[in-house]
């Protein structure tokens, strides 16, 4: 694992505040494609606190990703309608002294090329959440870009 970018966890008043912003603006991705979040996906997590804290962690995970993966959805709805999911990686540290999480942001690719925000979490088991993304198509990989 190359150098692990430390973010710290969002505060809960902060968090509401942060993920505001990405409802007003988006977020841009990598490639400068806006991300589009609504308060629907924050009030999803409202409960899971680690997720809350982490939300200080989209932002970076989609502007600087270590990885990026696209892949056809398991739900036969989204697939029906060409909805892909791009999942974009990172390894973050919390704090110097924390061990690195990889960090996931979920979001699906629509047919008209509109990004939506879905989902973001730290994995528990981050070699097989790997290699689950790894089935399917990479999209970008810092490591190729930055030699």
């Amino acid at each position: 694992m190359d150098e692990v970018a430390i973010i710290s966890l969002a505060l809960p008043g902060e968090a509401f505040r942060i993920f505001t912003g990405y409802v007003e603006d988006g977020i841009l991705d990598f490639e400068g494609k806006r991300i589009e979040a609504d308060f629907g996906d924050y009030t999803h997590v409202i409960h899971d606190e680690n997720r809350i804290k982490r939300v200080s962690w989209i932002e970076p995970t989609a502007q600087e990703p270590d990885e990026v993966w696209l892949w056809r959805s398991r739900k036969p709805s989204k697939r029906q309608l060409n909805i892909r999911q791009q999942t974009y990686v990172k390894w973050i540290r919390p704090a110097e002294e924390e061990p690195p999480e990889l960090f996931v942001l979920g979001v699906e690719l629509l047919p008209t090329g509109q990004l939506r925000l879905r989902s973001w979490y730290s994995a528990n088991n981050p070699e097989a959440e790997l290699e689950k993304l790894g089935k399917g198509e990479q999209l970008y990989d810092r490591r190729r870009q930055d030699h």
